[in-house]
Formats: C-alpha cells, structure tokens, sequence
C-alpha cells in the first residue's frame, strides 16, 4: 500500500501516473522529525566510526563553522553544527519535495537511493570543490579529504564509510517520513 501509485487515479493518466489528481500532501512534521533523526545519526557515525577504522573522528561542526569562523572555537563548531542540522532537515525536505512530484510514498528503498545522491553530490564531489575554498585548507592547518576522499590516503575506505553514514541518515530519515494521503474528495484528512 505505501509503494502503490496514486490510490485516486482520476484523469488523464501517462503510464499510470495521473496528471491531475495529487493524493499525496508533504507531512512538515515529518519531514522535519526525520531530518532531526537522520541527522543526529550521521553525527554520531561522524564521531564514532572513523576511530574504530584507525582515522580520526569527522568533526563537521568544526569543519563547517570554520568556513566561516577560521579562528575556531566553540563558537565555530555550534555555528557548523547548527549549519549540518538545518541541511539534514532541508535534504529530507527536498527528498519529500521530489518523491510529492513522482506520486511515491517514502521507503527505505527511495531513502537508500536518496543517500546514495546525496553521498554522491555532497562528499564525493562538492565537499572537495568547497574544502579548496576553506580558509583553513588554503593556510595549510586542515586537509582537504579530495574526491571520494582518496586524498586521506586510506584508499577508498574512508568514501565507503561515509557512503554507510549516509545511508544510515538517508534511511532513517526515510522510514520516519511518509506523506500524508488526501481524501478522494482532495481533501487532507485530520
């Protein structure tokens, strides 16, 4: 029932996809809930996991608020934690935004297909491109990890820990979203 496509298919339909009927309405709630979640899973991993594989922790509110804050501090690193859980919160928005235009429910399927985009867009390729920009990397006091982080020289363990990270995140946030389903008279129920 949660993977079935538009239960009200009323109208002109293209493959089975109604162009008029939306049954379907974003849940903020619930996709604010499972960012939070989500978020606060993949910190943990951030912290925990790197030093069970002999590398440091991934300290991203240190790494994000220094962007910004290059002095460091408590200041920095509660500006970078705050920055890393409102992009939980506006990546599950986004997922729920685009699962609402493809009339899909949330599943732990779409969640690990949603972690493996975001896995991809963002440390593997984006996060390189804005760490050259660091004023930390540029002075030489951080590295920056390079493309699916093989400039960490750990090989390609360091990407394939954080592809899990994001999953975990991804799926999480996933399994606690669902949209809310309207009424057959387009109405969203109480």
């Amino acid at each position: 029932m949660a993977t079935e496509r538009y239960p009200h298919n009323e109208g002109p339909t293209v493959s089975g996809i109604s162009l008029t009927a939306q049954p379907y309405a974003l849940d903020w709630g619930r996709a604010i809930l499972g960012g939070l979640v989500g978020t606060v899973i993949i910190t943990l991993m951030m912290y925990f996991m790197p030093p069970m594989m002999g590398m440091k922790p991934m300290d991203i509110g240190t790494m994000l608020g220094t962007m910004f804050l290059p002095h460091g501090g408590s200041t920095a690193f509660w500006l970078g934690m705050m920055m890393h859980f409102m992009m939980g919160i506006v990546f599950v928005l986004i997922y729920a935004a685009a699962l609402l235009v493809l009339h899909r429910q949330s599943t732990w399927k779409s969640g690990a297909v949603f972690g493996i985009v975001l896995w991809l867009m963002g440390p593997m390729l984006m996060m390189p491109v804005m760490m050259g920009m660091h004023p930390l990397v540029r002075a030489g006091a951080m590295m920056n990890p390079g493309f699916f982080m093989l400039g960490m020289g750990k090989g390609l363990m360091p990407a394939l820990a954080s592809l899990m990270m994001h999953l975990f995140y991804a799926i999480s946030a996933a399994l606690i979203y669902h949209h809310r389903l309207r009424s057959t008279e387009g109405e969203i129920p109480a």
